[in-house]
């Protein structure tokens, strides 16, 4: 795990303009909770944006899902299997035998 020097010398400024009430409610609230405003907003955004790669998943898109369906529905035929995995394996092995010539 990174320590902390390293991880502050990675870091990179972003600046947001708020409204002069909106920056007063952020100076309270990371006083309550003992944490710097930086501290403060830099919680609140890893909490909120989703990481691009965490625990080797990414968000899913509602593009990507409905890719998906699609792709089950080509694969399947509109079919559904309600049986045993074992019957379906030799529906299968079926099908593809009476296909060979």
């Amino acid at each position: 795990m990174a320590t902390e020097a390293t991880h502050a010398s990675k870091r990179t400024r972003l600046m947001v303009d708020v409204s002069p009430d909106l920056r007063r409610r952020i100076k309270t609230a990371a006083a309550q909770e003992d944490l710097s405003v930086r501290a403060y907003v830099e919680r609140i955004l890893e909490d909120s944006v989703p990481a691009l790669q965490r625990e080797n998943r990414q968000p899913m898109r509602q593009q990507t899902v409905r890719r998906l369906l699609q792709t089950r529905e080509k694969v399947m035929h509109g079919r559904r299997f309600d049986d045993d995995s074992t019957d379906l394996l030799h529906e299968a092995r079926d099908e593809r035998l009476s296909q060979l010539p």
